[in-house]
Order: C-alpha cells, then structure tokens, then sequence
C-alpha cells in the first residue's frame, strides 16, 4: 500500500500528527494526565486562527510580545483535518476525532435529514437529552465530554465566551449544567478571566474568534499583523497576573491560515466538466468534497489529474483507512458526509469551492483554512 502520508508530504503539505496535536493537547488536560497531572489551577485560551508562522512572524518583530513569551516554552504542534473551526473545536470538546463525529465542513450533507445542514447555524453543544435520540432528529454535533470531565476534575470550571456563540448554545445543557460567561470585545474577555482568577477559579476556558475573523477580511495582510499585534498585547496583562496567582497559562489555537489569491481559487458550477460525475453538489472547506456516481471514478479520475495540478485527489477510502481524519474507520451512519473523494490544494494560496453562481463582489485576497498547508496545519502551544 501506497503510504498517504508520503504523498501528502510529497507535495509540500503536511500529515496531521494526532499524537501532538490540539486534540491530544486537550484530552491530556480534560483527563488530567501528562503536564497537567499535578496543576490544581489552568487559564486556557484557545486563540482561533493563531498560525505558528503568524506567531513567530509577530513575535520577532515586537518587543514587548517577546518579554510577554520570553520565559514561554512554545512548542510547534498540529492541527487536524479538516483544519476548520467547528471540525476542529468539536474534536477538542468532545475529546473525539473527526472520523468519529463527522463534522467534516461548515456544511455537510446529513443522509437524515435529507439535505445539507450549515453547522453554524445549529447549537455545537447540544442537549443530553437529544444525544440519546436516534434518527432524524438526533442531535448533529457530539457531547462535549471533555467540557464534562473538565468540569468534573475542577471544582471551579468556567467557560468565556464571545456572546455569540454562548447565545446560540444557551438553551442546552452545557449552558446549563456547566459554569460560563459570554463577553463582548476581547477586552471583556480579560475582565472576565481576570475576574473569575481573583474569585479562584481552578480552571478558565477562554476562546476569542478576533484573530480568525481579521484574516478573513484582510488575509495574512499588515493589517492583520497589527490587529493580531495588538489582540496579543492586550493579554500581556491577564498573562501577568495569572502568573503572579499561580495558574499554568496555556494558549493554542484550532488552525492557522492562508490567504487565497483570485486567480488561483478555482469555482466549481453546476455546469462544470467535474460535474458531470457527481451525484450532488460538492462541499467542503478549501479541500472539496465530492461524491462521485458508481462506475465514473476512473473518468473522473483521469479528467482530475489531466486538468487539476494544483489539487491532489485523494479517495476518501484511502484518507479514512490511512488516518488522515483521526481514525481508520468511520461509522456507516456518516460516511456519506466524507464523500468519495476529496480535492486538496497543494498551493497555499489556492481553494476549490462549489457556488451555484461565482460571487460577483470577490476581493483579490482572502484568508482561510480547511487544508493541509503548512500554514494552516502547524499551530503553537505556548506554557507559561
């Protein structure tokens, strides 16, 4: 067997290594083992879209952010596959891979319910009472039984969080059983930690979009260095003071980024010559999804790797069996969300995406994630 971990590295991309990665990070600290089996008090902070190239490239350039991380021990780990928001954070909550919760994309197409579902639209933190539900009405996101554990192995657990997505998650039982707050700006969030550190709080889960949502809009740009510049400085004080009461600060992210050029972000339509195999739209996150009609797949094969060079193919049999989304297996009640096979850019600045119709207003360069690049795949784990 061909090794596809070779390939994938062949071209320039990078294998998700689970065993140092952010889901392996946050299911030692939810259980308690390795450098978290003797700390009694935790700020962690998950900062969305905090690439390590991002981090060095700011950190070498400013220095009141190199005295902040000077006695840091930063360490390169890795993000998972799909390296987007919600595949990533609902792996870090639950303490499961992708390949076993399914949650492959913003929007993935359910077999239940008959139809694509956007995952940002729907509660990440559903109810005990409906994870126990079978069927179409069963709940799309798995329990966040590391959030459990969590709140079970510190007495004082609370989570922070921007309003809105505590908002969308307000009715389940997460919000419910556990201890949290929603803030408003990240200067809310330090006054909350802040806040909930001087009350002595063992354990402080803190996660901030501000830095993922600047490089959608300006892309890896010098805006962004200057927003993220900034959002890192504003923490100088929170990490202070959790140092001085005795926390371990931890700090990650889910993924880096990229930024797409317009030239090199190919639009799939319905009438395109890929089209012609596929037995419904495609979907995905910069690595496409697709799901080819039996007995077309040496055609649509052929047809890809004639016309794509940028892109490699991957069937999706092989990337489950070879451990690209966790795990060698799936359950036969989501398999069809990972489709049969999956388009990955090899360039960086690059990204296949299905529309309907190409947008009309597109800028020349935008940030994102959901590949296998370098930038995107490799994150920092930062202990003070």
């Amino acid at each position: 067997m061909n090794s596809l971990k070779k390939e994938i590295e062949d071209s320039g991309l990078a294998f998700p290594d689970y065993k140092n990665s952010n889901l392996s990070l946050v299911n030692e600290m939810a259980n308690k083992k390795g450098i978290f089996s003797k700390k009694d008090k935790i700020l962690f902070i998950l900062i969305d879209a905090l690439g390590f190239k991002l981090l060095n490239k700011i950190a070498d350039s400013d220095r009141i952010i190199q005295g902040m991380l000077r006695d840091a021990e930063i360490r390169k780990i890795s993000s998972i596959f799909p390296s987007f928001t919600p595949c990533v954070i609902a792996s870090l909550e639950s303490g499961v891979s992708i390949a076993e919760h399914g949650i492959i994309s913003g929007r993935i197409p359910v077999k239940e319910r008959g139809t694509y579902v956007n995952v940002f639209d729907t509660p990440w933190w559903p109810k005990e009472s409906d994870i126990k539900k079978k069927g179409a009405f069963s709940e799309l996101f798995p329990a966040p039984n590391n959030i459990y554990k969590l709140s079970k192995n510190y007495k004082k657990f609370f989570i922070v969080t921007p309003e809105a997505v505590w908002k969308k998650n307000q009715n389940t039982t997460v919000v419910n059983k556990i201890n949290s707050k929603a803030f408003i700006s990240l200067q809310d969030m330090i006054i909350q930690i802040k806040k909930l550190m001087r009350n002595k709080s063992e354990f402080i889960y803190a996660y901030t979009d501000i830095v993922d949502h600047t490089q959608h809009v300006y892309a890896n740009s010098y805006e962004t260095l200057e927003l993220t510049r900034l959002a890192l400085r504003d923490l100088q004080g929170v990490i202070a003071e959790a140092e001085k009461l005795g926390y371990l600060v931890v700090i990650t992210a889910d993924h880096g980024q990229v930024s797409l050029s317009k030239k090199n972000i190919l639009w799939v339509k319905p009438n395109s010559n890929l089209m012609r195999y596929a037995s419904m739209p495609p979907w995905g996150s910069r690595a496409m999804f697709m799901s080819i009609m039996p007995g077309m797949f040496e055609k649509f094969e052929a047809l890809f790797e004639k016309k794509y060079a940028d892109y490699l193919l991957i069937k999706s049999d092989e990337a489950i069996k070879q451990g690209l989304f966790g795990k060698s297996s799936v359950q036969d009640s989501i398999r069809n969300r990972f489709g049969t096979h999956i388009a990955i850019p090899k360039r960086s600045d690059g990204g296949m995406f299905f529309s309907f119709s190409e947008p009309k207003n597109k800028i020349n360069i935008l940030g994102h994630h959901g590949g296998l690049n370098k930038e995107e795949m490799e994150i920092p784990l930062i202990l003070l």
